[in-house]
């Protein structure tokens, strides 16, 4: 029957689904509608719960599962190897020889970022993550921040450096701590969801984008474009990517074979930062 168990994350207190995630979903429903098979769909609000989700998945009704961006070390993953269950990983890697996966290249896509606002004259640029437990794309994504300010000789403050934080109450210290002239310049959010919070809460503290502190983006979720200023931000292709994995799946259970998939990115240049402007 071809029936796909799909299992993802859904914060039930946000009351939304996260539009990375929403768009990976229409991807595998695009090639389940265009084969004529069917979708069991588990949600979780932690992976830490999603071990629950195996009897489910494994109960016969579901002839493979994707999992959506699971944590590196998660209990799921393990178990589906342990009971040889076809599956496939979208929106997050593993080195493990036996996991077919689609993802980007989260390092070098930050890297490539930050590179672009270095390029514009920021030195003194801020990194955010309003995202709480272990992702590996925040992880890989500071990385590759660090990496570009490191080549680009600029230093990087721990106190410029937020994860797991609260834009809030966090973003304001973050930005306007210590003297004018040793302020950010810049600010890179993990994801487009916390630039387009940041820019809301700026705007409340009379904070101007792109006059006063430029901001990027990761992800170009539909709203991004819409924003104001429009956000510059990493392009991926998620819909694309939810494809890919529906497709590698049918595949793994097919032959059996082992897929590894790496998409690509871009940068989007729109109107959330400015060049600076040297005294």
């Amino acid at each position: 029957m071809y029936t796909v168990g799909v299992v993802m994350h859904h914060d039930t207190e946000i009351g939304r689904t996260n539009p990375v995630l929403a768009a990976i979903m229409d991807g595998i429903l695009s090639v389940v509608t265009r084969v004529g098979s069917s979708v069991r769909l588990v949600t979780y609000r932690d992976w830490s719960d999603s071990l629950h989700a195996l009897s489910m998945i494994t109960d016969g009704s579901c002839d493979g599962v994707v999992l959506v961006a699971p944590p590196a070390d998660n209990a799921l993953v393990l178990a589906l190897l342990q009971r040889t269950v076809p599956f496939v990983i979208v929106g997050a890697h593993s080195d493990d020889p036996r996991i077919s996966y689609v993802d980007i290249d989260n390092v070098d896509a930050a890297r490539k970022i930050a590179a672009y606002l270095v390029s514009q004259g920021h030195q003194r640029i801020a990194f955010m993550s309003d995202i709480g437990g272990v992702h590996q794309f925040v992880d890989e994504r500071l990385q590759g921040f660090r990496d570009a300010m490191r080549l680009a000789g600029a230093v990087v403050e721990d106190a410029r450096i937020v994860v797991e934080g609260n834009v809030d109450s966090d973003l304001e210290p973050l930005v306007t701590s210590g003297d004018e002239s040793g302020r950010p310049t810049a600010l890179f959010c993990v994801t487009d969801g916390c630039a387009l919070v940041a820019l809301h809460a700026l705007k409340r503290l009379g904070i101007r984008v792109p006059d006063d502190l430029s901001v990027v983006g990761f992800d170009d979720v539909p709203f991004a474009s819409l924003s104001f200023p429009p956000l510059t931000t990493v392009r991926q292709s998620s819909g694309v990517a939810g494809a890919r994995a529906c497709e590698i799946l049918f595949e793994v259970m097919k032959t059996g074979a082992v897929q590894k998939s790496i998409l690509g990115t871009e940068v989007v240049v729109r109107g959330s930062v400015r060049p600076v402007v040297q005294d």
